[in-house]
């Protein structure tokens, strides 16, 4: 279903569900979307992924909440997003860490109004290796932001 770890995995888990839609697979698509949902967790403090406070790491102990943890935001709330309402929709745990995760971690990591302009970035200390990527930040924060209130709406019937 997939190999490697937080958004790595996730990546792989995108293209086994493109193969389920385009085939019209639904024991493949609920296989993917159950290891989709079963890999949401608190990682041990070395571990990478989401992080007991709300921060995600990776390449070891690396702060990365705005590169590969932003695009996991993206990601991860897109397909809460879209399989709400569906057999393949996330609840329970996954979907409160999810929402700690994004509420609790995302928002912290950002900083908006740059001079006269209300544009929202990660901040550069999140970035990793990805802080010298031309508009890679901004990109991804503005992504990760529009994504919070379908998770909030998805909260509030949970």
């Amino acid at each position: 279903m997939g190999h490697g770890d937080g958004q790595n995995l996730l990546w792989t888990q995108q293209v086994a569900v493109n193969r389920a839609v385009i085939n019209q697979d639904y024991t493949l698509a609920s296989a993917v979307f159950q290891a989709m949902w079963g890999h949401v967790a608190i990682v041990p403090q070395a571990g990478e992924g989401v992080q007991r406070d709300a921060s995600f790491h990776f390449h070891g102990t690396i702060l990365y909440s705005g590169g590969y943890g932003g695009d996991y935001a993206v990601n991860i709330a897109s397909y809460a997003n879209i399989t709400q309402g569906t057999p393949f929709q996330v609840s329970g745990a996954p979907l409160r860490i999810m929402s700690h995760y994004l509420l609790d971690g995302q928002r912290w990591m950002t900083q908006t109004g740059f001079g006269s302009s209300n544009v929202t970035r990660y901040d550069v200390s999140v970035k990793g290796r990805e802080i010298s990527a031309l508009g890679a930040a901004s990109e991804a924060a503005a992504t990760a932001t529009c994504h919070t209130p379908p998770v909030q709406r998805a909260l509030s019937t949970d």
